[in-house]
């Protein structure tokens, strides 16, 4: 799990940035790295459990996270369908900078989007993001078949016959921002001002550190696997996708290589 701190340093040294592409080329080349496909569109729940309809460029969400894969069945009840393990990460974390424009907005507003870049704020030039505690948010595959098989609604089990859902999905913790005029002076901060900066999200947790930085430390969702059930073994993994091809989710059959077409909405998937 040590190598996994690569994908929040993601290789965003400054020099490669200017001189070889995108920021976002290279934020998602790093995640795919990584075994995970990096969320290429907003989405109003990014988290593992979350059911979806489409393909990677154009996914729908059919239902939140909690729906069919509950995190309590009543008050202090666990279902023990989740669970995280943090990548290993070191005391100074790496940091990039690139310009207050499109680049930023794009990588804010994928996965789950915590705060929408304001671009008609002008007095920002450069911004300094810095990404710490990346986590890794599991599906404990134990308590799903017992909670599939026992526990969960019938019209779950529909869904879940005919749509892939999110199986693993990678996230930062936090996010720090540092702006930074035209003059390359840090500008200060305060509360009434972050608005004009970006507009940050409902339920979102974000404060302002020495009047410097701007902390957001609400979990954001930048990479995910997608996975189908097993229609021979209910409550089991049957398929998943950790990578894209033709612009399709790649799925292969758990324990081969080669995905085993059914019958049913599934099968526009699997091919």
């Amino acid at each position: 799990m040590k190598n996994k701190m690569q994908i929040i340093v993601l290789g965003f040294a400054v020099w490669m940035l200017t001189a070889c592409g995108s920021p976002e080329s290279y934020f998602e080349d790093a995640i795919i790295k990584e075994g995970y496909i990096p969320y290429s569109m907003p989405m109003s729940s990014a988290g593992v459990g979350t059911i979806i309809q489409g393909g990677p460029e154009a996914m729908r969400v059919i239902t939140r996270p909690d729906r069919c894969f509950p995190n309590y069945m009543g008050p202090n009840v666990p279902t023990g369908l989740r669970w995280t393990t943090e990548t290993a990460l070191p005391s100074t974390y790496e940091s990039f900078q690139l310009g207050f424009g499109a680049d930023l907005k794009g990588i804010m507003s994928v996965g789950n989007p915590l705060a929408n870049l304001n671009l008609g704020y002008t007095k920002a030039k450069n911004v300094q993001i810095e990404f710490e505690g990346a986590t890794v948010e599991f599906l404990d595959e134990w308590s799903l078949y017992h909670y599939y098989i026992n526990q969960m609604e019938e019209v779950c089990h529909e869904f879940l016959n005919d749509m892939p859902f999110v199986l693993q999905a990678l996230r930062i913790e936090k996010m720090k921002f540092t702006f930074y005029n035209s003059s390359g002076v840090q500008i200060s901060l305060s509360p009434g001002m972050i608005g004009d900066i970006m507009n940050i999200g409902v339920g979102v947790n974000w404060k302002i550190e020495n009047r410097q930085s701007l902390i957001i430390d609400s979990p954001k969702y930048i990479g995910y696997q997608v996975g189908f059930m097993n229609e021979l073994n209910p409550g089991r993994i049957g398929w998943y996708a950790h990578k894209v091809k033709k612009d399709q989710f790649d799925f292969k059959q758990v324990g081969g290589s080669v995905p085993i077409p059914g019958d049913g909405s599934r099968d526009n998937y699997m091919r």
